[in-house]
């Protein structure tokens, strides 16, 4: 396993990945992203200094990916696993991995939103010891991690 920077050709992956039926389900928009609509900001969190893009990948295929988006907060988190590699438990090496890259050595605050339905994030975050923090919105659940 490794995991990598996105680049720009990874952004047909990260398309396909957003409008898995899975993936919208559990988002917190749930309508189909046009390609126009996503090829733009994909463009501009490849540019912005405070989100990094991560892929993680098995033999060079990919496995799933997590973004981080910098606030004067902390770091909150996005993730997804590609639908051919879902319930192998990489969903927890991938944000594992990620957190250690993105930290390396300095103490970071961690943030996690996911509907109060997504028994799979919640499950990961709780496994990594975040802590659930008072209900942020109706349905959904905010979670915080200190390292």
């Amino acid at each position: 396993m490794q995991i990598r920077k996105a680049r720009l050709a990874d952004s047909k992956l990260y398309w396909k990945w957003a409008n898995d039926p899975f993936v919208r389900a559990g988002a917190f928009e749930s309508k189909h992203i046009p390609w126009q609509t996503h090829i733009a900001w994909f463009k501009e969190k490849l540019k912005d200094h405070n989100s990094t893009l991560l892929i993680m990948e098995n033999e060079n295929e990919p496995i799933g990916q997590v973004r981080f988006d910098h606030t004067a907060a902390g770091y909150f988190i996005d993730f997804s696993i590609s639908n051919t590699q879902r319930n192998r438990g990489f969903g927890l090496l991938l944000l594992s991995s990620g957190i250690d890259q993105l930290r390396n050595g300095r103490q970071i605050t961690f943030w996690g939103e996911v509907k109060q339905s997504n028994k799979a994030s919640k499950r990961i975050f709780e496994k990594l010891g975040f802590e659930q923090v008072l209900p942020n919105k109706k349905g959904t659940i905010l979670y915080c991690l200190k390292v």
